[in-house]
């Protein structure tokens, strides 16, 4: 699963790349082409912004900063099944307190 996030970032970054200097070499030929490059360039980014308002707090952040409980909610929200968030949630737990325990020593 791993392998295929790590290509399929990598296929998009390149797509991303080869669209923007289409666009780009398109764009130079236009008077003001400039202006729209960049704003074109923002585009993205307000995308991003209103997407990620939606989007919950990592379980493991919240397991370490603000308590078991409020991890517990995220997950029940993020999992088809609640066995399926209480067993992530305790290999939160086990992997924090590992985390703690080499830190310590």
């Amino acid at each position: 699963m791993r392998g295929m996030l790590v290509a399929s970032n990598v296929v998009f970054i390149t797509f991303g790349q080869f669209v923007s200097c289409v666009v780009a070499a398109t764009l130079s030929k236009v008077e003001h082409g400039w202006q729209l490059m960049l704003a074109l360039a923002g585009v993205p980014a307000v995308i991003q912004f209103f997407g990620l308002l939606g989007a919950p707090e990592s379980p493991r952040w919240l397991a370490k900063y603000k308590g078991k409980d409020a991890a517990r909610r995220v997950l029940v929200k993020l999992r088809p099944s609640s066995s399926e968030a209480f067993a992530e949630l305790e290999e939160i737990m086990c992997a924090l307190e590992e985390e703690a325990d080499s830190q310590a020593s």
